[in-house]
């Protein structure tokens, strides 16, 4: 899990390659261009909640001590770091962000609702480490790190942000951020470093930070998105493909699971890091073109390659997080805006990797198209998914970032970060999440599994043998 500015447009380029490839095949895309303006919602402190947020908070409901959903970003800091204007610089953030300062409860008949407080400052907890020498001071960070990712939300009774300001010495800090995946998406890191550097240097500067509450705020969205998604004019469209698309589903991929898996699998998981060799940005970035495509699809075509030969299977169903910030204002909220999508791909007769790619594309294109109708209700129709179990139609879900991510960048401050293994499986339920991270020094993927499914080995052996096929595909084009 950039800046915002090549996110935004690595996005619009993908938007306009797939517009245009639509129109070559006589498909129009209404989203290819932003929305109308979200209007301000009814009730100040009260709305529904978004789609996203409800995925969250059933399976919280439903899993009050799972740490699934807890997001937990590991910031090392090096340099002069003033802790006192950073504590005052994310409340000032909390202050900006409803979403951050909201709690979620259900009314009498059971229905979900987000109730906004006026203030809810983030609790921070401080620990100095200066006294300990250098391999007990990292030993008790470790420590640090694996309590409060493990500590569940109650998210009726807090907001979903926690902090830990760890002193390492007067210029060296680790800044531990615990957020709940119900207000976290993708481009929430660039919202929230983006308003922390501007919130940092006014407080430096003896200044009072800007806490302007701005138009649309991520409430307002949910209450326009329950509101209006069934009467926009692509709903209709959108329904008729996915339960064409989905009826019936693909088989469960027959991949390597534990021998004895359960048919219930718990959400606990490990997460397996590596640096891929098999091929470098730029090359994939060259097979893009060559083809005529993503780079998100050739990788895909790459992963769907190793799951045909691991599952001995042509029909086969990934899934991926579309998020939808098209519309003005919420490319600088903090917020969930993103919806599962199943990409359903048959590969049967594939001749060569050219044909899978094609094979890739033609099923991710109208995926793509259709990306808006949400998930959450989809599976509750066609499969009785209520957000609290196994996830329907994919045993897989790919995240694919196109390019580095940046944290948040301070005055006088060197930052680096990690995502911390919460020990949990990703998207609770999915067998396997493939995070991959497109950066200028390499590919990285983190594929977080269910350790009731699968042993670290077999993980590994799935990680060579996607290795192995971006390589392959690299010396096609070589």
């Amino acid at each position: 899990m950039t800046s915002p500015a090549p996110h935004e447009s690595s996005a619009q380029r993908r938007r306009e390659l797939v517009a245009r490839r639509l129109r070559a095949a006589g498909i129009s895309d209404a989203r290819a261009k932003p929305d109308t303006a979200i209007p301000r919602r009814s009730d100040p402190r009260r709305a529904p909640l978004s789609f996203a947020q409800q995925h969250a908070w059933s399976y919280q409901q439903a899993h009050p001590d799972s740490v699934a959903n807890n997001l937990c970003l590991v910031l090392t800091a090096t340099g002069t770091l003033d802790l006192d204007a950073l504590g005052t610089a994310f409340a000032a953030v909390v202050d900006r962000h409803e979403v951050l300062r909201t709690t979620y409860h259900a009314d009498p008949e059971g229905e979900p609702y987000q109730y906004i407080h006026p203030t809810l400052p983030p609790p921070i907890t401080r620990v100095d480490l200066g006294t300990l020498s250098a391999p007990a001071r990292q030993q008790q960070v470790d420590a640090l790190v694996e309590e409060a990712v493990t500590e569940p939300f109650d998210l009726a009774k807090e907001g979903p942000l926690r902090l830990r300001f760890l002193r390492h010495s007067r210029d060296s800090h680790t800044i531990v951020l615990l957020i709940q995946h119900i207000v976290w998406d993708g481009m929430t890191l660039a919202a929230i470093s983006k308003d922390l550097r501007n919130a940092y240097e006014l407080v430096l500067l003896g200044r009072t930070p800007d806490t302007t509450v701005v138009h649309p705020q991520y409430a307002d969205y949910a209450e326009w998105e329950q509101r209006t998604w069934r009467e926009r004019p692509s709903t209709a469209e959108d329904h008729a493909y996915w339960r064409q698309r989905l009826t019936p589903p693909a088989a469960p991929l027959a991949l390597p699971y534990r021998e004895g898996a359960p048919a219930v699998p718990s959400d606990q998981g490990a997460r397996e890091d590596r640096r891929l060799t098999g091929t470098t940005p730029s090359q994939l970035r060259e097979l893009a073109r060559t083809w005529a495509t993503t780079p998100f699809v050739v990788f895909l075509a790459c992963y769907a390659e190793v799951l045909r030969d691991r599952a001995q299977a042509t029909d086969i169903s990934l899934g991926t997080l579309a998020v939808d910030r098209d519309h003005p204002g919420t490319d600088r909220l903090v917020g969930n805006f993103s919806n599962p999508v199943v990409l359903r791909f048959d590969l049967a007769g594939a001749t060569d990797f050219a044909d899978l790619v094609r094979r890739v594309q033609d099923g991710y294109e109208p995926g793509f198209v259709h990306r808006g109708y949400p998930f959450l209700p989809l599976a509750n129709e066609l499969a009785g998914h209520d957000g609290t179990g196994r996830v329907p139609f994919f045993d897989s879900l790919v995240v694919f970032v196109a390019q580095d991510i940046e944290g948040p960048d301070l005055p006088g401050v060197r930052t680096t970060w990690e995502r911390a293994d919460n020990g949990a499986a990703q998207f609770p339920l999915v067998p396997l999440g493939l995070e991959v991270f497109v950066r200028e020094a390499g590919i990285d993927v983190q594929f977080t599994y269910s350790t009731d499914m699968f042993d670290r080995e077999t993980v590994r052996t799935l990680l060579d043998d996607l290795d192995s096929a971006l390589r392959r595909a690299s010396g096609t084009r070589s």
